[in-house]
């Protein structure tokens, strides 16, 4: 299980308008999953999509611990770090009660940002 690192930051909208949400990327890696079968490819790479539902979930409690009510503004959306040979997700939420802020729950510390 990962340890999630929380930060506040201000509003991050552009950059997250080039993210897919935390449902699109569901649904690509259940696809992926889904065409490795098929293929009989037991090779299939990235996480699969009972861990990241997993991991979504113990986001959103990780977050919650540190003061945020559960409600969105907008779709929360996923991002990807490299990390050793593969990417890790993390995810920006942008929570409902204040406009100028978004919440990064990161898989790694992330220096250039404070925690919560």
């Amino acid at each position: 299980m990962m340890k999630w690192h929380i930060y506040k930051t201000r509003c991050v909208d552009a950059f997250c308008n080039n993210l897919k949400t935390v449902s699109e990327t569901k649904h690509k890696i259940m696809r992926s999953e889904a065409v490795s079968l098929l293929a009989a490819d037991a090779r299939q790479k990235g996480p699969n999509a009972l861990a990241f539902a997993n991991g979504w979930s113990a986001a959103r409690a990780a977050a919650s611990e540190k003061g945020w009510d559960g409600l969105e503004r907008s779709d929360t959306t996923v991002f990807w770090l490299p990390f050793s040979r593969d990417f890790l997700y993390g995810f920006v939420i942008k929570p409902s009660i204040d406009d100028e802020t978004s919440l990064i729950v990161s898989p790694c510390p992330l220096a250039w940002l404070t925690p919560l």
